[in-house]
């Protein structure tokens, strides 16, 4: 991504090239005078249910160069909502996925005569079964 300095806009290489359609660019790619390129840097952490992560305005930093820069967003409360519903469906999935993997380690074990493994198992899967029925 890069910048212009003068305007704060980014862009990337394809737009400054469609800008200067007459210029002759080197190989790799030298952006021209007013623009620059801009140092990535990693999202911020953030909970994925109520927040959102955008991209903001990149800053020049006191190393010199500018430095992509990003800002939580707290999202409405019909996105947390929604987001919620989707991750408790997930859940739900997971749930019976390894319900049903429990499931067959009983047999398993049972036919192996392993009473203390059973009982693990069964225990993991009543967990399971009262996180989704509050879910």
């Amino acid at each position: 991504m890069y910048l212009n300095i003068t305007t704060l806009q980014q862009c990337t290489e394809r737009d400054i090239r469609a800008a200067f359609p007459n210029t002759s660019f080197t190989e790799p790619f030298t952006p021209p005078e007013g623009y620059v390129w801009v140092f990535p840097s990693p999202q911020p952490a953030h909970d994925p249910i109520t927040q959102t992560v955008r991209e903001t305005t990149p800053v020049l930093t006191d190393k010199g160069h500018w430095e992509q820069q990003w800002e939580v967003v707290d999202l409405d409360a019909e996105a947390i909502a929604a987001n919620q519903a989707q991750a408790n469906a997930a859940r739900k999935t997971a749930i019976l996925a390894e319900l049903a993997s429990i499931d067959l380690k009983s047999i398993r074990a049972l036919r192996e005569g392993y009473q203390p493994k059973i009982d693990e198992l069964d225990a993991q899967a009543a967990a399971l079964r009262a996180e989704m029925a509050a879910l």
